[in-house]
């Protein structure tokens, strides 16, 4: 596995957290209280193309859940992609 190159280990990256994704979102599917996903993944710097990737999403949902999510909390980051 020494020669692994840089884009391998970003797919294998990706796999690992979609999966934490899933199973974050299928924990806290029924907590109203619990923010969404696609805004900690936003935060993380992703964009709404690779959150929808991963949350298995339309990028137009992630893009309007990321615009509502900010407007509720009054973090002010509103219309950028990630």
């Amino acid at each position: 596995m020494a020669d692994v190159t840089n884009d391998e280990i970003v797919k294998l990256m990706r796999a690992l957290l979609t999966l934490a994704v899933d199973e974050r979102e299928e924990r806290v599917s029924n907590d109203p209280k619990a923010r969404k996903t696609e805004l900690l993944l936003d935060q993380a710097g992703l964009d709404s193309s690779e959150i929808a990737a991963m949350t298995g999403k339309q990028a137009g949902s992630v893009r309007m859940t990321l615009s509502r999510e900010r407007r509720r909390s009054g973090s002010g980051k509103d219309g950028g992609d990630g």
